[in-house]
């Protein structure tokens, strides 16, 4: 196996300690070997930060205040040297294969991102026959599925179902942090498409954890609603954005 290709796995940590081992050991136990593990827990109130602490120098980790996912995300995007960067959240799982099945795809430099379907499991880790999303992922140049439908124009994964081209990152981030406390996933997978070729691994790499304590489920109705109403036009302004800078219409 070719293993010129630095991997980053980024995990961000927030009050999940029933799981976040099992995130961590995920991403250590890894068949492709040349990778760095960046846990960035984002002020963890529980027994979390004891835990992080607990892998020595097997992981590079950083113990901060609670601003959110996307404050996560840029904290630990600066940390990392990686070519290719993983974000798994740390209540779900990276199969043993993730990056092996999904690395060979950058060898090719047109390639922005590389995603693959998710296993559900519950609480307790036991896994049904749910796959996400239901829908098979799309692959190859989608600047017209997002110019015309927007981001929910293409079937593509949560968090940990997707690997992403370092030029890509570096184009896009930082990620506004009050905007996307939860969700920045929303925000990555809308722009993609703009800056290059996305690929698909057809068999899930990731176990995709359903628990009733997830981070979008714990705001009220009303809450949840104004907050979507904010992602969504935020992201259609990047998106807009984005295609001015590309010279690509964008239809709002």
């Amino acid at each position: 196996m070719n293993e010129s290709f630095l991997v980053s796995i980024i995990i961000s940590s927030f009050n999940y300690d029933g799981y976040l081992r099992t995130a961590i050991d995920s991403a250590l136990r890894q068949s492709y070997k040349n990778k760095e593990v960046i846990v960035v827990d984002d002020g963890s109130t529980d027994n979390s930060c004891e835990i992080i602490e607990g892998y020595g120098n097997q992981i590079l980790a950083v113990l901060k205040n609670n601003r959110g996912q996307a404050s996560a995300f840029n904290t630990g995007v600066a940390m990392s040297s990686g070519d290719v960067i993983i974000f798994l959240d740390s209540d779900d799982v990276l199969l043993p294969t993730a990056i092996e099945k999904s690395i060979r795809f950058f060898k090719d430099p047109t390639v922005a991102k590389v995603h693959w379907p998710m296993a559900v499991n519950n609480e307790y880790g036991k896994q049904s026959k749910r796959i996400v999303p239901s829908r098979r992922l799309d692959e190859g140049n989608l600047i017209d599925v997002v110019r015309h439908v927007g981001p929910n124009g293409y079937a593509w994964p949560p968090t940990s179902g997707n690997a992403w081209s370092r030029s890509f990152i570096d184009s896009v981030f930082p990620i506004q942090e009050d905007i996307y406390k939860i969700c920045p996933d929303l925000y990555l997978s809308a722009l993609v498409p703009l800056y290059g070729l996305i690929k698909r691994v057809s068999e899930p790499q990731a176990l995709w954890r359903i628990h009733g304590k997830n981070a979008s489920w714990q705001q009220s109705l009303d809450e949840r609603v104004q907050c979507q109403v904010r992602l969504w036009e935020h992201c259609f302004q990047s998106l807009e954005s984005c295609g001015k800078e590309k010279g690509i219409q964008i239809d709002l």
